[in-house]
């Protein structure tokens, strides 16, 4: 377990950094709806995936206002765009198979400049809107964007949770969106292989959760996340208006905007999948 000394700045010190929970997964695998949940504790911000091109399109805020009118990004959403542009959009195009032979893709001056000041911007509008914050999540989920943060912030800064889902219902919800089953298996199968690869190259500590467990053993995972970042998450979700989000799943956004009704079963694709299907999956597993 990893411990945290929260310390007290003395008056006209400058408050420390505020540590990141970075969730790691697949795509569709409830990184959305776990960020949420932690962030039932008031002094845990979420902001969702940061790596999404939220440059490219207005978004209403999971906090119920338009990006443009929310008191976090009013006045702060242009440079986030402007440094996120800067900083990830040549990232996104290094192959994540590079990360199966080295422990990490150094990334070059002006991308790490950008992307430092990326972090320095967020602490600085986290620090202003929520001066007790204790974590901010970043539900990005990528192997690639955990390695750029790596290159600009103390790890000892990075609480990693990785989260998975049941690979059935994983392919599934690839496959609602318009993928073809063979290739969303092969995706997920390869990203797991990647990001284990990752972890295990760069020996980081990290707490995996069961995005499974959410509905039948949900009390038991808050006391694992709440032991692991040394912080009581709550069972029940309440809304502390820290939640930022116009990035990620948006159905999930949506729920968490309009009043989060709780945890449902995830068994739909125990009727859509065929039996060959799920005998594929088996044989992947």
């Amino acid at each position: 377990m990893i411990q945290i000394n929260e310390v007290q700045p003395s008056p006209g010190a400058s408050r420390p950094p505020v540590p990141m929970i970075f969730i790691l997964g697949n795509s569709h695998s409830g990184s959305t709806l776990l960020s949420f949940l932690l962030s039932a504790h008031p002094d845990v911000i979420n902001l969702g995936e940061v790596k999404s091109k939220t440059w490219e399109k207005d978004r209403t805020c999971s906090c119920g206002q338009p990006s443009a009118q929310c008191h976090f990004y009013s006045t702060y959403l242009k440079d986030f765009n402007a440094l996120k542009q800067a900083g990830l959009s040549k990232l996104r195009n290094t192959s994540p198979f590079s990360y199966l032979f080295r422990s990490s893709n150094s990334l070059d001056l002006k991308a790490k400049e950008a992307v430092q000041q990326l972090y320095n911007s967020i602490q600085s509008q986290i620090l202003l809107h929520y001066p007790g914050a204790r974590y901010w999540i970043d539900s990005s989920k990528s192997v690639w964007m955990l390695n750029a943060w790596m290159q600009v912030i103390d790890p000892e800064m990075i609480r990693i949770i990785w989260v998975k889902r049941a690979r059935p219902a994983t392919v599934y919800s690839f496959m609602k969106r318009g993928h073809h089953f063979l290739s969303s298996l092969l995706s997920i199968w390869t990203n797991d292989k990647i990001t284990q690869r990752f972890l295990q190259k760069n020996k980081l500590p990290f707490l995996q959760v069961n995005f499974d467990d959410f509905y039948t053993h949900y009390p038991e995972v808050a006391r694992e996340m709440s032991t692991y970042l040394n912080l009581d998450i709550p069972v029940s979700f309440a809304s502390h208006h820290n939640h930022h989000v116009i990035s990620g799943n948006r159905p999930t956004r949506l729920e968490f905007m309009n009043g989060f009704n709780g945890l449902r079963a995830d068994v739909e694709w125990k009727s859509t999948l065929s039996s060959w299907q799920k005998k594929v999956i088996t044989w992947m597993s």
